[in-house]
């Protein structure tokens, strides 16, 4: 924890600047907000995209900070669990090599490159706050819809954020993927989120 907060406190500034810059007037609302976050590039360095010291993680962290900037502005929102579940996102795509498995390292050991250059995983850190994250809108927001960005810069409130938080904690947390998906099947047939789940996870073995 100690770790994220402080990665939190070094990202804020850079990027939460740049959205509190452009802070709600009268005429703006969260759906606005939600869809102009939801479609930042992922490659956007928080707001400084030639800046080449800035690291992923800031960039991710950044992210992170933007939508919690975006639930503490509009607490009442019909977004919140989606900007939560974004948070979640953000937080899984940082990786980091120091977790590499020990088969790894014993099957390559008279192999220096393969040593040096070791499969990223994800950040076991900042997976347990994703994690943290999806498990509370699963429980606390169930009947809630999500909007979600369809194409050509259309929305569609055509999901549930109970059932896109399912999807994503199956595809990355193989303790709860069997049951997740399970759920999914069972409680939200034909949703997008369950479609996704039977394509990409129905038939792969971390998931049986």
């Amino acid at each position: 924890m100690r770790r994220v907060l402080g990665g939190l406190f070094l990202s804020v500034f850079a990027f939460s600047l740049a959205y509190a810059a452009e802070a709600p007037s009268p005429g703006r609302s969260d759906v606005g907000d939600y869809e102009r976050l939801l479609l930042m590039p992922r490659a956007e360095r928080r707001g400084d995209a030639d800046d080449a010291s800035v690291s992923w993680r800031e960039t991710a962290l950044g992210h992170v900070v933007a939508w919690q900037e975006f639930i503490d502005r509009y607490p009442e929102s019909i977004f919140v669990p989606a900007a939560y579940i974004r948070m979640a996102e953000w937080y899984l795509t940082i990786k980091t090599t120091d977790g590499s498995p020990k088969w790894y390292e014993n099957e390559h050991k008279e192999d220096p490159d393969a040593i040096k250059n070791k499969p990223e995983l994800l950040d076991p850190v900042y997976a347990r706050e994703a994690h943290k994250l999806l498990t509370k809108v699963i429980r606390e927001y169930k009947d809630y819809p999500h909007y979600s960005h369809v194409g050509n810069g259309e929305f569609e409130w055509n999901d549930k954020a109970v059932a896109v938080a399912l999807y994503n904690r199956a595809m990355f947390f193989r303790g709860s993927c069997k049951s997740d998906l399970a759920r999914l099947v069972k409680e939200f047939p034909g949703l997008p989120s369950t479609q996704s789940a039977l394509r990409d996870l129905g038939n792969s073995k971390s998931c049986k």
